[in-house]
């Protein structure tokens, strides 16, 4: 199926525009600025420059074809427009702020946010060029679809067969050999043959790449064939024109296409001779390293290591779902990279696709250093997450597919590959752009699935809170999954890393706040760390409380273990995952009544804590219910269940069944489908219990229901185990 011609090129030259403003608005802002400012635009002037010129090549190799390609195709090309607007968006917004950067002084202390806007200007590029290599990526696949591209390959591979099946010039070739001695007679025809051998696309920069194996880069089934025909021939006029009894044409020979394949890859073709002597044809293959050491005479040896992994290409392993994989650093995995979705301390997310399967997948790998500690705690914390993910099995969380290790690398394949997280899908609704792929304003479609936020967010944290606490809700760390054929739009749980399991022990209290996202920390954690440091530095935790977790860390978990020591009611439970989804239902209220939170007005770089401002969010939030209760009545009472889940006493927040029923009470616009099924289906077999969320967990759990549990909460809220709706009038001040 051929579509109409694409729009893709206008969007390409959108693209170009903007990151040409961004190079106008660094330049003239140079000559005003500090040299410390003048060195950082100098910096980003040079990968702005980078993008801008790959950008702008791949347009002009996409007008040069006029491609007419399928529509699955424009899909796939069109999703990486989406993040590539999206990654210069951030920039600009980024590089404004940094601009106009003052320091703001603070009990003797500056606010140190500029190292921290370069950081992001820096990531954000980064993005950017990294999305226009992966456009270059798929330009190859957009061409290929196209018919007059599809009229090429065809045009190439008739004169391919033409010139392999020319017997005369072969004869011609043959004939001039019959004088020579049979070893030079089989080198110059072996020379002969890489002469008609198609041009592969495996780069080789990628062959024995520690660092860049060339994942996804395989020998494909088609090129094989071609290849093994070319061989047959050969062998078939080899035989025919000179004698068998003195110089005999190799019998393996047409079965050697994966073996001649891998050899030209590595560039090293002269090998051919050593698998021919040890009678080496491709259903022998793979090999292991000492295995084909053996094979390889002299010092081809040397090139056993290289063989050993790059024959991979043309033998894949076996990788099935559910299983874990080690291997040399250098092999290729068959996973083409798609695009990069940035990634956190440990690790650095990837979309890939499957080489043979043709899915979409997210690769989480741990990020790499120098320091042999900071390795092992990326790995141990990947494993850890790992671990997690495997005993949570729910449509709104993400799924564990398989896992591998690669020389020192370790990394998890997880699904969906969502293509966005729920901070983006903000920033869009916020924006409002014609979606060329809907055919209307971002709004129209994303107000549903913001919508939705509510009830499936709370259904699935209810499933996760039977056995873990999630420990880093915020919006970066819930994706949003697209509309697939026979599926809806869909938002799931993810990054795990950092959540605490207390399915044996029956108590969701923890003794270390370990890494965490401090706008979004509960208040019981922001006391704790702060208690951590001497009372003289307390205004840098004010202004920095991420830096204090980071730099000292063994201080603060003291802190913490003091703290519980002292007191239970200083734990940190469930109830810090409540507030924290709190938090996140007001950013998406705030974004659907298209305006800012109070505290992010001034900026709109949500960088400002929530647990700084309840009062201010509170009188928000209650003006919002008054003004909706007209507007729009369906709001109001979502309003209502936020406030009360960013309480400041963790007691006053409702257990997550309370929020599923409140949110179950305003509609089933705000579940999907299934969820919606599930919630009615729960009511109709038990109408006494909150929709079965308390239910039993797979690991065995304490039953004596300690405080801040789903049992305490409904045991406190209503004797009979029904959960007592609280009424607006009855809530706790913020501030107290």
């Amino acid at each position: 199926m051929t579509g109409q011609p694409l729009p893709l090129g206008t969007r390409a030259e959108n693209c170009v525009k903007e990151l040409q403003l961004l190079k106008q608005t660094s330049e003239a802002s140079r000559p005003t600025q500090s040299s410390q400012t003048t060195n950082f635009l100098t910096r980003i002037l040079g990968s702005i420059d980078s993008s801008l010129e790959s950008l702008q090549a791949w347009n002009t190799e996409f007008n040069t074809e006029h491609a007419t390609a399928r529509d699955e195709v424009v899909a796939d090309v069109a999703q990486l427009f989406d993040s590539l607007d999206h990654a210069i968006a951030f920039t600009q917004r980024d590089l404004r702020s940094r601009l106009r950067y003052r320091r703001r002084y603070l009990i003797g202390f500056f606010t140190p946010w500029r190292s921290k806007l370069e950081g992001d200007v820096d990531y954000f590029l980064r993005n950017v060029y990294s999305t226009v290599q992966q456009l270059h990526a798929q330009n190859k696949i957009l061409l290929e679809s196209s018919d007059k591209q599809q009229a090429l390959q065809t045009t190439k591979r008739d004169l391919l067969k033409g010139r392999t099946q020319s017997s005369n010039a072969i004869l011609e070739i043959f004939s001039q050999m019959h004088t020579e001695d049979p070893q030079n007679v089989r080198s110059r025809a072996l020379h002969w043959l890489w002469q008609f051998f198609p041009e592969i696309q495996v780069s080789f920069d990628v062959i024995g790449n520690a660092d860049d194996p060339g994942d996804g880069h395989l020998y494909s089934e088609e090129l094989v064939s071609e290849v093994r025909e070319i061989l047959r021939q050969l062998h078939k006029t080899w035989s025919g024109a000179l004698d068998k009894s003195r110089c005999p044409a190799p019998a393996g020979l047409p079965c050697m296409a994966k073996i001649c394949l891998v050899l030209t890859g590595m560039q090293r073709q002269h090998l051919l001779e050593d698998f021919l002597d040890s009678n080496i044809i491709d259903e022998h293959l793979p090999k292991e390293k000492d295995e084909i050491e053996n094979i390889l005479a002299g010092d081809n040896k040397k090139y056993a290591p290289t063989f050993y992994t790059e024959q991979r290409r043309a033998f894949a392993r076996t990788w099935l779902e559910g299983h874990h994989l080690e291997i040399e650093e250098e092999e290729p995995l068959p996973l083409q990279v798609v695009s990069s979705r940035g990634g956190g301390s440990y690790s650095d997310v990837i979309m890939v696709q499957d080489y043979f399967t043709r899915a979409y997948y997210a690769r989480k790998q741990q990020r790499t250093s120098a320091d042999a500690h900071e390795n092992a705690a990326c790995r141990k914390h990947l494993e850890e997450e790992r671990e997690r993910l495997r005993n949570l099995r729910h449509k709104h969380i993400v799924q564990v597919v398989k896992t591998y290790q690669r020389g020192g690398i370790y990394a998890m394949i997880l699904k969906p590959a969502a293509t966005h997280d729920l901070e983006q899908l903000m920033i869009r609704y916020y924006q409002n752009k014609f979606d060329t792929s809907r055919h209307c304003r971002t709004r129209e479609w994303c107000r549903p699935v913001l919508l939705r936020t509510f009830g499936c967010l709370s259904r699935g944290l209810a499933y996760i809170h039977r056995t873990i606490r999630h420990k880093d809700i915020k919006p970066a760390n819930i994706l949003y999954e697209r509309a697939l054929e026979g599926r809806d739009h869909r938002l799931l749980w993810a990054d795990f890393g950092l959540a605490y399991d207390f399915s044996d022990s029956g108590n969701s209290k923890t003794r270390s706040p370990k890494l965490y996202s401090q706008r979004y920390a509960a208040p019981e954690i922001i006391d704790s760390v702060t208690k951590s440091v001497s009372p003289d530095r307390r205004a840098i935790v004010a202004s920095d409380l991420d830096r204090i977790v980071h730099d000292c860390p063994d201080i603060v978990d003291e802190q913490i273990e003091s703290d519980f020591k002292e007191t239970e009611e200083n734990g940190h439970g469930r109830m810090t995952d409540i507030f924290s989804l709190g938090c996140v239902f007001l950013e998406v209220l705030a974004c659907i009544l298209e305006e800012y939170l109070p505290m992010d007005r001034e900026t709109c770089l949500r960088r400002e804590m929530f647990s700084r401002h309840l009062p201010e969010l509170t009188t928000w939030a209650r003006e919002r219910m008054e003004s909706s209760n007209k507007a729009d009545p369906e709001l109001s009472p979502l309003l209502q269940l936020s406030i009360k889940m960013i309480c400041r006493n963790p007691r006053d927040r409702p257990a997550v069944a309370e929020i599923v029923q409140t949110v179950a009470s305003v509609g089933p616009k705000h579940f999907c489908k299934e969820c919606w099924e599930e919630y009615t289906k729960d009511q109709r077999m038990d109408p006494e219990s909150p929709q079965g969320l308390a239910a039993t967990p797979s690991k065995k759990v304490n039953t004596a229901s300690p405080k801040g549990s789903v049992a305490h909460f409904l045991t406190r809220v209503n004797s009979d185990g029904r959960p007592q709706m609280t009424r607006l009038a009855s809530l706790p001040k913020m501030g107290q």
